[in-house]
């Protein structure tokens, strides 16, 4: 059996779409059903991929594969970086950061970058499998894992845990 997950992101008069198993995925203009591009290194199985400042950033792998976090060019298609050990994850943007939970209940927190991944906050917060995305809601982060144990992270800055200025 098989199964793809990941919805559709429209784009302006273009529609992105990606499926796992050796589908891949494929930027289509409205209207005509032409693909602006193809390519078979952004195959989403669980997770839908977001869009920032012209990049997606997505998991790619399907079954087999141990799975890859990726930002893919929009206008192109082209692989701008890859990273491996996160699983088949799962991802939301705020305030221009990606928000990644890991497949094994890992999160991660790293500015949306074509030029790479580089995390500036990360903890373990469930186990088990986490095919669910994160939602992010008041300045909540809810995560849930595969046998249904929901958490919440309470993301808001308590002004008793400022850091210092020099006024």
């Amino acid at each position: 059996d098989r199964c793809s997950v990941a919805t559709p992101i429209v784009v302006g008069d273009k529609v992105l779409i990606s499926a796992a198993y050796n589908e891949g995925a494929a930027l289509v203009q409205i209207g005509n059903d032409k693909a602006v591009w193809k390519t078979k290194e952004l195959q989403c199985h669980h997770a839908t991929p977001v869009l920032w400042q012209g990049h997606l950033y997505g998991f790619h792998g399907g079954n087999r594969n141990p799975g890859h976090l990726r930002c893919l060019g929009l206008a192109t298609g082209e692989v701008r970086w890859s990273r491996k050990g996160m699983g088949k994850g799962t991802l939301l943007l705020a305030d221009g950061k990606l928000i990644v939970l890991s497949q094994k209940g890992e999160l991660l927190v790293a500015p949306a970058s074509p030029e790479g991944f580089e995390p500036i906050s990360r903890a373990r917060v469930l186990s088990g499998l986490c095919w669910t995305a994160p939602v992010l809601s008041a300045r909540r982060l809810y995560c849930r894992n595969h046998p249904g144990r929901l958490v919440c992270l309470d993301l808001a800055v308590r002004p008793d845990k400022r850091p210092p200025t020099n006024e």
